[in-house]
């Protein structure tokens, strides 16, 4: 009788007992234009879902909890209906169960966030058919977890329900599971948004009166997209697509396929989706035709996007900017990215015309001249970016990339981070950025620590909390506060981070265009133990490597025992040392409640720790290889009020060994960074068959490697190779410390200095404030700069010196006569 996208579908089935003719048609004039085949794959179901919880609260009303909100519809069986004929039987879909403050929780659902769509299916029962009659909507599909059936004869059962998934189908690209349960699980929740919002177009949300193709969300997630599946069809469509809605003047709309809303032509961070997507083609799969079939397109872009730029990039125009920075923070000028998104366009369009060397010089100094300008515009002579937010850092860091972290405008960002507590302060522009500039500023563990956050706003709150725990990603960092109006919980715009994951955190990079030139960093964080991923598109890699001995660290989230859910987040904290690490010999670090830090700079909140947590974890994990830790306040006790955490760092017997397992594919190289964390006596073997050492490679001919060398810079023994299979392994003694020494400065230089010959391999301990009289950890409290200890990792290690006064100068000072203190060992 009625279809709608929006508003769901009403089918009479008592009308297949009227005569023919009051069921025919009539005839109208279908749409204009050329009908093409559309080249990406068809929309198709992917699993069906049975319920996990049904209730009934309320008369006549049934409330069905799938588990997972997802893309799709119901299939349900009605029983006892030959005594029913037309009674309506209703299905309203949503996402999420009423609580405060949307009103009582009384089990019934929220449709409040839907807004004008009403997302109700209608099935009027024939009554005389068969019994049971089976039902299942063909012209619609909605957003959901839960369904909220009323009319229905009799009770349901799980047998007479369940949820049909679909969405356009993409093939996944590999695999990802990470010792990390937060990451592991946002990633998780990531592959489901994604594929929620594929249907066709890479729609915003798939539940309420929207679902529209906006380009600010496909561009921000487009690498994440590339690396999680095979997007060369349906990016190349897009992109076709773009081309399609593209202005006579070049511009580029906020939404295509454009049907309605948004603007016309875009805001500079939206349309920069169309060159964002087009570099996605030539760099993730190859593409280098996209250069020849997009030119016109693109350069039209390009020529309409200057005339809209302004001398002064402080009055760069937007419309939207870093869009929903979590409350309450300030959101930076849409001038800001604005600037930034068709400046970095320019980048981009340099390496995709790269063979036309005239065009792609032009770009590159365009580029460095709106780099300059950028600068110019939002910035101090004091390295300050506007307003000091970690957006502004984040994107014109991206654009002038410091060669290291003690660089003004570097050491301000870190700042910024720790005056957060580790946490964003972003919209979805700015949260693409953060983590990759932390890590190219060798500031991964930061990196993760911002992302195994699990209190607010973090997407790891959006996983753990305990108010409507998600299982795909939020539209907004409050959503569970917020709304009617805009708050969607399954949305990709925020989902960018699994780009970051994929890469940067498991150490993995690509290097050349199609993945011709790869680069693997094992244990590229100290913060995780092991990863074992895989990329299927364009080409088939493996890669896995776990640290082995040394020091170990593992966070989780309380466990969710008390939710009702498909998904695995009540396992137990897992800690190992790894086949090759021994036994755990000391529990150095053990809080249950609300610690903070990443590993080996953990700290308790004294106000939310059970102070029986170190000698409990000793007593079940000292002297085993491996321990599993319960996470609860069933077991932990519950320490204060929300929602609490359990963070334990070990140390193992054994000294550091990494071992890596990496495939890589026909027709690539690549490079493999082996690191050695301050061993001595290093031994590198690949299958068995040394490469390495003691301090040079042995000088015999190894299948597939072409050199091998050592790196001072990241502390790794590189390995170039070919493709092929690799199994490497490196280990190494404990380093013998010439001695822990202990430098002061106050108002001068301080030089660290280590004997000839020697090299700094750990920082102990480093405060930068006042009036201290030892070097104890327990200093960092009251006048202290926290970013301190990373900052003077960062730039010194690894070196036989390092210059204090300008990381000190650089420092936020805390009070008037400051002084630093830091504590350091070399190797013997």
């Amino acid at each position: 009788m009625a279809d709608s996208l929006y508003n769901g579908e009403t089918y009479n089935a008592s009308m297949k007992n009227l005569p023919q003719p009051l069921r025919n048609a009539t005839a109208v004039t279908g749409p204009a234009g050329k009908m093409t085949v559309e080249p990406i794959p068809q929309i198709l179901v992917n699993r069906t879902l049975k319920p996990i919880n049904i209730t009934q609260p309320q008369a006549n009303t049934w409330v069905v909890d799938f588990g997972e909100n997802l893309s799709g519809r119901c299939r349900l069986t009605i029983r006892d209906s030959h005594t029913k004929t037309n009674q309506a039987v209703t299905l309203h879909y949503a996402e999420i169960l009423m609580h405060e403050p949307y009103g009582a929780a009384n089990g019934l659902p929220y449709f409040g966030n839907l807004r004008g769509a009403k997302a109700t299916d209608t099935y009027i029962i024939n009554g005389n058919g068969q019994d049971p009659e089976v039902y299942e909507p063909t012209f619609t599909y909605h957003g959901f977890r839960y369904v909220q059936i009323t009319g229905l004869p009799g009770t349901l059962t799980t047998d007479d329900i369940e949820m049909v998934h679909f969405y356009t189908a993409l093939t996944r690209s590999g695999t990802f599971q990470t010792s990390s349960k937060t990451m592991n699980a946002i990633q998780r929740n990531v592959w489901s948004g994604h594929e929620s919002n594929s249907m066709s177009v890479l729609t915003d949300c798939d539940q309420r009166d929207e679902r529209l193709g906006w380009m600010g969300d496909a561009g921000l997630s487009s690498d994440a997209y590339s690396l999680n599946f095979d997007m060369s069809a349906f990016f190349s469509n897009m992109l076709h697509n773009i081309e399609i809605e593209q202005g006579d003047d070049g511009s580029i709309p906020d939404i295509v396929p454009w049907v309605r809303g948004g603007g016309k032509p875009g805001d500079p961070s939206w349309s920069a989706a169309y060159p964002q997507i087009a570099w996605c083609m030539m760099h993730y799969y190859g593409d280098s035709g996209v250069a020849t079939k997009h030119t016109t397109g693109l350069m039209k872009y390009v020529n309409e996007m200057m005339t809209r730029t302004p001398e002064d990039f402080t009055k760069y125009p937007g419309s939207y900017g870093d869009w929903c920075p979590p409350a309450p923070n300030k959101k930076v000028p849409t001038s800001v990215p604005s600037a930034f998104s068709f400046t970095n366009n320019l980048r981009q369009l340099a390496e995709i015309f790269k063979s036309n060397t005239s065009a792609a010089a032009i770009l590159t100094q365009t580029a460095d001249d709106y780099t300059k300008r950028f600068e110019k515009a939002f910035t101090t002579s004091g390295g300050q970016y506007l307003d000091d937010l970690q957006v502004s850092y984040a994107l014109g860091l991206t654009l002038d990339m410091p060669s290291d972290s003690s660089q003004p405008s570097a050491v301000k960002f870190i700042n910024s981070i720790h005056a957060a507590k580790s946490h964003l302060t972003t919209g979805i522009i700015g949260s693409k950025f953060v983590l990759p500039v932390l890590s190219n500023l060798k500031q991964g563990d930061l990196a993760l620590q911002i992302v195994e956050q699990t209190d607010y706003p973090s997407w790891g709150w959006m996983v753990f909390n305990d108010i409507e725990p998600a299982t795909a990603i939020w539209e907004l960092w409050d959503a569970y506060k917020e709304g009617p109006g805009m708050n969607s919980r399954n949305h990709h715009m925020f989902s960018s981070v699994s780009g970051w994951m994929r890469t940067h955190a498991v150490g993995f990079h690509i290097d050349g265009a199609g993945m011709k030139a790869l680069r693997f960093e094992p244990a590229s964080v100290q913060g995780l133990s092991w990863v074992n991923a895989s990329y299927d598109e364009p080409k088939h890699v493996e890669y896995r490597w776990q640290r082995h001995g040394g020091t170990h660290c593992a966070k989780s989230a309380e466990g969710r025992s008390a939710v009702n859910t498909n998904l695995p987040e009540v396992d137990p904290l897992h800690l190992t040392c790894g086949a090759h690490g021994g036994h755990i010999q000391t529990v150095d670090f053990a809080s249950f409640g609300k610690p903070q830090g990443s590993c080996g700079f953990f700290e308790a909140d004294e106000s939310c720790h059970n102070t029986t947590a170190q000698n409990q974890v000793e007593d079940l994990c000292i002297g085993k290889s491996e321990c599993h830790l319960p996470v609860g306040a069933d077991f932990w006790g519950n320490t204060c009020r929300g929602s609490k955490r359990l963070y334990v760092q070990v140390t193992c017997s054994a000294a550091h060994t990494v071992t890596a397992d990496i495939v890589v594919p026909v027709g690539s190289v690549a490079s493999v960074a082996m690191p050695t964390a301050g061993t001595e006596n290093v031994i590198l073997m690949e299958s068995g068959s040394k490469l390495w050492t003691g301090n040079a490679a042995l000088q015999t001919s190894h299948p597939g490697i072409d050199s091998v060398d050592w790196h001072m810079e990241t502390d790794s023994i590189k390995v170039h190779v070919k493709s092929g299979h690799y199994s490497f392994q490196l280990t190494g003694d404990s380093p013998a410390l010439a001695g822990a020494r202990k430098y002061s400065y106050e108002g001068d230089a301080m030089h660290m200095q280590c004997p000839p010959g020697h090299r700094i391999t750990g920082v102990s301990h480093v405060h930068f404030g006042h009036h201290l009289s030892n070097h104890t950890r327990s200093e960092s409290r009251g006048c202290h700069v926290p970013t301190a200890h990373m900052l003077i990792a960062g730039h010194c290690l690894n070196r036989g010196s390092c210059i204090g006064r300008l990381i000190a100068t650089l420092l936020a000072t805390a009070a008037s006569g400051t002084r630093m203190v830091v504590t350091m060992g070399d190797d013997n």
